[in-house]
């Protein structure tokens, strides 16, 4: 009898994903609510090329730039914020969605660019992916001129 219920519970939480659309299983590990994305950047002392980010002072650059949460392929609404220029800074913390918070899925793609600001053009400093398994994530730009740790905190 216990194998009856089990499948007939099994095939209406199935149907009730299909009709709904609702992630039943997020309470057990697949969904954070975060008061806010707390991230922690270091840059590397020098640009991929070897060079300087920045001429005078000690070299460092004047980071800025996006992070931007995306589920399946698709910038998640209210999910996008900007990362306020820095200046001479090989490392520093930022914090988003403080004012509204944002909900993360599992598998989620956290994406984070910097420039660096310059006289003339800027500079890209590099790209990162993060993939979301859990509170926190830790990753490098495809260049490898900074890694970044974002937590989800409550």
């Amino acid at each position: 009898m216990h194998s009856v219920r089990s499948l007939v519970l099994a095939f209406v939480v199935a149907a009730a994903v299909l009709i709904t659309g609702t992630c039943i299983t997020c309470s057990f590990g697949n969904e954070w609510t975060c008061a806010s994305l707390a991230s922690d950047f270091s840059i590397s002392s020098t640009t991929p090329n070897d060079m300087k980010w920045d001429i005078g002072g000690n070299g460092a650059p004047d980071p800025y730039g996006r992070l931007t949460v995306a589920r399946d392929g698709r910038a998640v609404s209210g999910g996008s914020e900007s990362i306020g220029m820095r200046s001479d800074a090989f490392g520093f913390t930022a914090p988003f969605f403080r004012q509204r918070g944002i909900t993360i899925h599992r598998d989620d793609v956290i994406t984070i660019r910097l420039f660096d600001d310059d006289l003339g053009d800027d500079d890209v400093i590099g790209i990162a992916y993060l993939t979301v398994a859990g509170r926190t994530m830790r990753g490098s730009a495809e260049n490898g001129a900074f890694s970044v740790t974002v937590t989800c905190e409550e």
